[in-house]
């Protein structure tokens, strides 16, 4: 469905979206089918554009549709961005001048709320936790937009914002092997039992090497699967997988170990969406030599060009006294500080 770019002030589809500017309720900041989320915003620029419509190219308006419903990739739910609606009017055979104005207009809203769920996240860190001292993301999604109108490459625009720290695009990788895992039915949970060392057989064993491939962990021979002994090639892979989830790495097979890989599948993916929100606060790049500190397994990571070059035990704060979560250059550093033990409550 095709939107001109040869518009007058009398061409119907301007006077089509200016109706609806108007009669967009400012309470309830809907429109017949959509609500309008970027209601100032959007009100602004079209007006500045005297009511004509943004989205001229019908191949760009596909294309940015087909970015949306990606958006589950990035951690993120297409239907927030209209994608439902937008799907349905791109498709209409006849549509009217109002469903055209309706299209231009969700185009837009999608686009600047999209753009600034990426380049900000959705949820203010500090209404979630006080101890976040993050510096949100510098970008502004109307000026991107009144930029990148005048290119029409929309799509371009958002790959541009999207963030692009490795541990970033880590995570997505993740989510979309684990959306994977979960279409495909997840992993059936392991029984528990008595603690099964390396060269024990047991036939929870083979439970183990069908979860542990699932993940990638364990990438032996399906013809492995089956065998019930607990070898040495299995414990170096329980080992990797107690590690990754911050234990020691002793490789035995006990409770806890049991209980993590029995973690489902669709708390892992919300694990992983959480965690990309997080990310969509720190800033997009870091420098090619950063500190990283992972107050989760206790390590501080140092990075250069985007590898880990070394790693420290550090000392994380309690529930009661939370070490604070910021984002900063680093102007000095003190060795051996003085330190005293605190006192308990």
């Amino acid at each position: 469905m095709p939107i001109t770019d040869e518009s007058s002030p009398d061409d119907p589809i301007v006077q089509s979206i200016r109706i609806w500017i108007e009669n967009i309720d400012i309470n309830n900041e809907r429109s017949e089918t959509e609500k309008i989320y970027a209601i100032y915003s959007v009100k602004s620029l079209y007006a500045q554009n005297e009511f004509k419509p943004f989205w001229n190219e019908n191949h760009e308006i596909i294309e940015f549709i087909e970015e949306i419903s990606q958006a589950y990739l990035e951690g993120l739910e297409p239907g927030d961005y209209h994608y439902y609606r937008l799907s349905e009017l791109i498709n209409l055979s006849q549509p009217t001048i109002s469903q055209k104005a309706e299209l231009d207009l969700l185009l837009t809203d999608s686009f600047l709320l999209y753009a600034s769920h990426l380049l900000s996240g959705k949820v203010d860190p500090v209404t979630v936790d006080a101890e976040w001292h993050v510096v949100r993301r510098e970008g502004n999604p109307v000026e991107i937009f009144s930029k990148t109108v005048k290119s029409n490459k929309f799509n371009e625009s958002i790959d541009d914002i999207k963030p692009r720290n490795s541990q970033y695009n880590g995570l997505k990788t993740a989510l979309k092997r684990y959306l994977d895992v979960e279409e495909s039915g997840g992993w059936t949970m392991i029984v528990n039992g008595p603690v099964i060392n390396t060269g024990m057989k047991d036939p929870r064993v083979a439970e183990v090497r069908k979860r542990l491939a699932i993940t990638g962990d364990y990438s032996f021979p399906s013809s492995f699967l089956e065998d019930s002994i607990y070898d040495n090639s299995l414990a170096e892979s329980v080992t990797r997988f107690q590690r990754r989830h911050g234990f020691k790495g002793d490789g035995k097979i006990d409770e806890p170990t049991i209980r993590m890989m029995n973690i489902p599948v669709e708390e892992r993916i919300n694990q992983i969406i959480l965690n990309l929100e997080r990310w969509r606060w720190m800033p997009s790049e870091f420098s090619n030599y950063f500190l990283l500190v992972n107050i989760a397994n206790y390590n501080l990571d140092i990075y250069r060009q985007n590898k880990i070059e070394q790693s420290y035990k550090i000392i994380a704060g309690k529930p009661v006294r939370k070490t604070p979560v910021f984002s900063s250059r680093l102007s000095y550093l003190v060795f051996n500080p003085t330190w005293t033990v605190p006192l308990p409550f």
